[in-house]
């Protein structure tokens, strides 16, 4: 259970500091692409061709807007939220009809995030933005070369009808098909589903045709977590004799109640409302604080 506790004390500070259980290892290196614009991009100079992140103005990284780029694609990882948005559950009647690409069974939740813009989620696509039309013969295309994962993968757009439009999928391996074309300069947005949660690894082979270097290409990968389940960490600050300041890392769309007891086998009270997380650091200020009080996080999709 998740339990931290303050005393009361002249000045005292305490900092708690929870594990994240999203099964991500080397968490010194690896960046957490939370929400927000970006693309799988592709720029070409000196000769260079160079397979890279690059971010929107919104783009939200480790809980912070971050701007910068080119970001190499091993350094990042798209967090697939779980939460009533992302989540799907598939009747008989689409798992073998439009949707049976996805390799999905029926009355199976699937997990997916959207080719349209959705608030505390990634807006992930792929481009050929930064090329110049005079220097290369298109197209540029994007292979999934590889795949590992605890599921199916899949990428798709809807047409205006709301059909789907198959661009990559795992469900029946992956062959000649699994090819996405561009012109130059231009992206796009996909869905991007997914069958079980876990981590899932996409290597993506980029080709192009230079005009003076010929043929270009470069494979990087793709991480994807799907539906990661994080405990918060919190830190604890009195701000006043009887005021405390707590501050609690969030996830997007992730909903969060604090609660509060003066004995840690409860009972337990509700402290303040309910609130969604933004991916950022919410503050909340408890006045009137107990001499001894316990307080635990209960998170609800």
């Amino acid at each position: 259970m998740n339990l931290f506790k303050t005393s009361m004390k002249p000045a005292s500070v305490l900092t708690v500091a929870f594990l994240v259980a999203v099964n991500i290892s080397q968490a010194d290196t690896i960046t957490n692409y939370m929400a927000g614009h970006a693309d799988l991009s592709v720029s070409y100079q000196d000769s260079d061709w160079n397979v890279h992140y690059r971010f929107g103005g919104d783009t939200i990284l480790n809980g912070a807007i971050y701007t910068n780029y080119p970001v190499a694609p091993e350094t990042i990882r798209v967090i697939v939220p779980n939460n009533a948005n992302t989540r799907i559950v598939l009747n008989s009647n689409q798992v073998n009809g439009a949707y049976a690409f996805l390799g999905a069974t029926a009355g199976q939740t699937n997990w997916y995030i959207s080719q349209s813009t959705v608030a505390g989620e990634p807006f992930f696509g792929l481009g050929s933005d930064e090329l110049h039309y005079d220097q290369f013969t298109p197209p540029i295309t994007f292979r999934l070369s590889s795949f590992s994962g605890p599921g199916n993968f899949s990428s798709w757009q809807n047409d205006s009808f709301g059909n789907p439009i198959v661009d990559w999928t795992t469900a029946n391996g992956l062959g000649d098909d699994d090819v996405i074309s561009f012109g130059i300069p231009t992206h796009a947005h996909y869905n991007w589903g997914f069958t079980a949660p876990g981590e899932y690894v996409l290597g993506v082979t980029v080709t192009g045709t230079n005009i003076t270097d010929g043929v270009l290409t470069s494979t990087k990968n793709i991480v994807f977590e799907v539906a990661p389940f994080a405990v918060p960490s919190l830190m604890i600050q009195q701000n006043a004799p009887s005021n405390i300041v707590l501050s609690l890392s969030t996830v997007p769309s992730q909903l969060y109640q604090l609660q509060s007891a003066t004995n840690v086998m409860g009972p337990w009270s509700n402290a303040g409302a309910q609130f969604t997380g933004s991916g950022l650091t919410n503050q909340i200020i408890r006045t009137n604080a107990q001499d001894q009080e316990f307080f635990r996080i209960k998170t609800q999709d």
